[in-house]
């Protein structure tokens, strides 16, 4: 995934398209997968906790490396380096360090928030919890660290966006140990994330296909996880040093990553969202057949009024974090004639459900 060595590219070379291309629909993707986290805790009647709000905080972050790259087009992002003005450069640069100080956030965000989701859905397990903690102190030691390296990579400051090559080279850290800073611990932190819920998964009284699927959704996280190995080895093999040409692809995989942790982590709160909404829709189609049958019935009358009682429990596997419980009486209906004197059997099914939930 390596850039090639650079600099002969040709004066007319653009790569602009492609950063508008990724940078637009990452912004409305991370809007739209928070929104929507939302709007299912409010159709669900589920108050809005630290996981919830973690993720909100963390979307302007998430959101920031794409609106940087897209607001860098203006100062020759997209373009060879050799056809860019020095004062272009000199503010290309500022905003990058700019960004390279906020970047860890948009990342230390969204794992916060899994580790917080964990806690509320899984936190009757003691270990889940300490673990949870443990991993969550880690994340926040790394950014804190990070944070401390990029604000003061260079020795003075400013050389980081108004120094030569050979001034960063002497008396600034490189962008490569800086990157490999960022992209090593989150991998390894992302790993620990993704592997935590399985074991409690795999436990429930669920079918074994259930299990899977449950495991599948938390399992979506991998992708965070193939992007930020995707990033570090762009990162290792690129030898290109056009800072705003050669390393559009580097920026790219930068935009992606954050939102893609976001929305990931967003996905695994949809689950009664969901199945609020085919409820609705199976409510629906119910509700016009019974307006059909009653349309074409001219006399029904009930000679049985004994109820049979019939009881299911269903977890709810596509969000653990609620359990819903349904108990279905069945009353048995004779003598129901229809429009032709015709006589038939039926029922009245009563379907009665409630929700466990633990705010």
């Amino acid at each position: 995934m390596g850039s090639t060595s650079s600099p002969g590219y040709d004066s007319s070379a653009t790569r602009v398209p492609i950063i508008i291309g990724v940078c637009v629909p990452m912004v409305v993707l991370a809007i739209l997968a928070t929104a929507l986290r939302i709007w299912a805790r409010v159709m669900t009647n589920v108050k809005l906790w630290w996981d919830d709000w973690l993720c909100i905080v963390g979307l302007p972050f998430a959101i920031l490396p794409s609106i940087f790259d897209f607001v860098q087009i203006n100062n020759g992002f997209g373009r060879p380096m050799a056809t860019v003005p020095a004062d272009k450069l000199v503010t290309y640069s500022l905003f990058l360090y700019i960004l390279m100080l906020f970047y860890n956030l948009g990342l230390a965000f969204f794992k916060l928030s899994c580790l917080a989701l964990y806690i509320r859905m899984f936190g009757i397990h003691r270990w889940i919890r300490y673990m949870s903690y443990v991993i969550g102190v880690m994340v926040i030691a790394w950014v804190l660290a990070n944070e401390l390296v990029l604000a003061f990579r260079c020795h003075p400051i400013d050389l980081a966006w108004k120094g030569t090559a050979e001034q960063q080279a002497k008396f600034c850290v490189t962008q490569t140990n800086i990157f490999i800073a960022q992209s090593g611990p989150t991998i390894f932190f992302d790993l620990l994330i993704l592997i935590m819920p399985i074991r409690v998964v795999w436990g429930l009284h669920l079918q074994s296909a259930q299990k899977l699927g449950a495991i599948l959704v938390f399992s979506l996280g991998l992708l965070v996880t193939v992007i930020s190995m995707i990033r570090l080895a762009d990162t290792l093999h690129s030898t290109d040093t056009d800072l705003t040409y050669g390393y559009v692809e580097l920026g790219m995989w930068s935009a992606v990553e954050p939102v893609t942790g976001l929305i990931c982590c967003s996905l695994m709160t949809y689950g009664p969202f969901i199945k609020k909404l085919r409820q609705a829709g199976k409510g629906y189609i119910r509700g016009k057949s019974s307006h059909h049958r009653q349309s074409h019935s001219s006399n029904s009358f009930a000679t049985q009024n004994k109820l049979t009682g019939h009881r299911s429990a269903e977890y709810d596997q596509s969000d653990l974090e609620l359990t819903f419980c349904s108990f279905s009486n069945e009353a048995p209906v004779v003598g129901k004639a229809d429009t032709f004197g015709k006589i038939h059997d039926g029922a009245i099914n009563i379907t009665h459900e409630f929700q466990v939930r633990r705010d």
